[in-house]
């Protein structure tokens, strides 16, 4: 427990490296669909009434019906199996994400930097590219963790009450608020976060500082939060048939 508190005290700091300037020697471990499992459910952001991500997923599915669910490499699957026994009593993991398709990473770039625009009207563009990356990973700059399919954003459920458990912002709010360690948040919904923060480095995933439903493993980000020389996924679509 000693090694995931350091971690923790680790993920509350800037990273020490830039993630797009870590090599990346790609591995070619299969993407494959991610299913349920007793405490681990998968609820794709396309359905649910997600303003940002899910209206590009389901235009891009109306295109590419064969694009049947989540997928994310092996590892990722692996890795979530190990941290199913430690769950939370009464939670249920939800995936929402995982790998996404380069056009749709290039559209939710541009969405983001549109609204956040709207609220910072006196910024430069290059100052808004930069805040825009904070929220979303530029794919003209590095290889997004959700295009490497290295990435999940999760929430959690209640078992008994079917209530989302409370982390203190709803998933995609870009504001200050979806800091992993945000102190605009109540204590008990910290603790949430603290949970399933611990949970998730336990099994080795890396935190994206900027949003608490976000982890992945294998990536330039996860590189870099574990001082890791190089990442082992790359940039990869799915063909995918009916």
């Amino acid at each position: 427990m000693n090694n995931v508190n350091n971690l923790i005290e680790a993920s509350k700091k800037p990273l020490l490296q830039d993630p797009s300037l870590i090599p990346i020697v790609e591995c070619f471990e299969e993407l494959v669909l991610l299913q349920d499992s007793h405490k681990i459910k998968v609820e794709p952001v396309w359905n649910t009434q997600d303003r940002f991500e899910g209206p590009l997923y389901r235009h891009y599915i109306s295109k590419n019906p064969g694009y049947k669910g989540v997928y994310v490499r092996s590892s990722v699957v692996d890795k979530l199996k190990k941290a199913e026994s430690d769950i939370p009593d009464r939670w249920i993991l939800i995936v929402r994400a995982g790998h996404r398709p380069v056009a749709i990473q290039r559209a939710l770039f541009t969405m983001v930097r549109d609204e956040l625009r709207k609220v910072h009207s006196s910024l430069k563009e290059a100052e808004l590219t930069e805040l825009t990356r904070e929220y979303v990973a530029d794919p003209s700059q590095k290889a997004s963790p959700h295009c490497v399919g290295s990435a999940i954003d999760i929430e959690a459920v209640d078992s008994v009450s079917g209530q989302l458990i409370d982390f203190g912002s709803p998933m995609n709010e870009d504001s200050e608020i979806s800091n992993l360690h945000s102190s605009l948040v109540s204590k008990d919904q910290y603790e949430n976060r603290l949970k399933l923060l611990s949970l998730m480095l336990k099994v080795g995933f890396a935190p994206l500082q900027s949003e608490w439903w976000h982890y992945s493993y294998g990536d330039q980000n996860w590189a870099a939060f574990y001082s890791e020389p190089n990442s082992i996924y790359d940039t990869r679509e799915i063909e995918v048939t009916l």
